[in-house]
Protein backbone atom coordinates (compact mmCIF):
# COMPACT_ATOMS: atom_id res chain seq x y z
CA UNK A 1 0.00 0.00 0.00
CA UNK A 2 2.89 2.01 0.42
CA UNK A 3 3.91 2.27 -3.05
CA UNK A 4 0.52 3.10 -3.66
CA UNK A 5 0.51 6.38 -1.77
CA UNK A 6 3.75 7.56 -3.27
CA UNK A 7 2.93 6.88 -6.71
CA UNK A 8 -0.55 8.77 -6.32
CA UNK A 9 1.26 11.65 -4.89
CA UNK A 10 3.74 11.72 -7.06
CA UNK A 11 1.69 11.85 -9.46
CA UNK A 12 -0.70 14.46 -7.83
CA UNK A 13 2.39 16.60 -7.20
CA UNK A 14 3.32 16.74 -11.12
CA UNK A 15 0.12 17.87 -12.12
CA UNK A 16 -0.11 20.77 -9.21
CA UNK A 17 3.62 21.59 -10.42
CA UNK A 18 2.24 21.37 -14.30
CA UNK A 19 -0.87 23.68 -13.53
CA UNK A 20 1.04 26.21 -11.21
CA UNK A 21 2.93 27.64 -13.78
CA UNK A 22 -0.71 28.74 -15.44
CA UNK A 23 -0.62 30.95 -12.33
CA UNK A 24 1.98 32.92 -13.76
CA UNK A 25 0.39 33.48 -16.88
CA UNK A 26 -0.40 37.27 -17.78
CA UNK A 27 -3.30 36.16 -19.34
CA UNK A 28 -6.21 36.65 -16.51
CA UNK A 29 -8.21 33.90 -17.01
CA UNK A 30 -5.73 31.27 -17.75
CA UNK A 31 -4.01 32.29 -14.48
CA UNK A 32 -7.46 31.71 -12.53
CA UNK A 33 -7.67 28.46 -14.27
CA UNK A 34 -4.23 27.36 -13.01
CA UNK A 35 -5.15 28.42 -9.82
CA UNK A 36 -8.50 26.79 -9.52
CA UNK A 37 -7.23 23.95 -10.64
CA UNK A 38 -4.25 23.00 -8.42
CA UNK A 39 -6.65 23.81 -5.52
CA UNK A 40 -9.18 20.87 -7.39
CA UNK A 41 -6.10 18.75 -7.64
CA UNK A 42 -4.73 19.41 -4.23
CA UNK A 43 -8.25 18.44 -2.61
CA UNK A 44 -8.32 15.06 -4.86
CA UNK A 45 -5.24 14.41 -3.60
CA UNK A 46 -6.03 14.49 -0.21
CA UNK A 47 -9.24 13.29 -0.55
CA UNK A 48 -7.74 10.03 -2.25
CA UNK A 49 -4.66 9.63 0.55
CA UNK A 50 -7.39 9.60 3.46
CA UNK A 51 -10.53 9.93 2.78
CA UNK A 52 -11.16 7.08 0.05
CA UNK A 53 -8.99 4.53 1.83
CA UNK A 54 -11.75 5.07 4.88
CA UNK A 55 -14.44 4.87 2.82
CA UNK A 56 -13.36 1.19 1.63
CA UNK A 57 -12.00 0.04 4.64
CA UNK A 58 -15.90 0.43 6.21
CA UNK A 59 -17.20 -0.98 2.97
CA UNK A 60 -15.10 -4.21 3.51
CA UNK A 61 -16.05 -4.37 7.16
CA UNK A 62 -19.63 -3.92 5.85
CA UNK A 63 -19.80 -6.33 3.01
CA UNK A 64 -17.99 -8.97 5.84
CA UNK A 65 -21.11 -8.17 8.07
CA UNK A 66 -23.63 -8.68 5.65
CA UNK A 67 -21.78 -12.05 4.30
CA UNK A 68 -21.79 -13.09 7.33
CA UNK A 69 -18.06 -13.52 7.55
CA UNK A 70 -17.22 -11.25 10.12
Amino acid sequence: MSTLGSAISASGLTVIGGFAALIFASFPVISSFGLITVLDTLYALISALTILPAIIGLTKRWIRIKSGLH
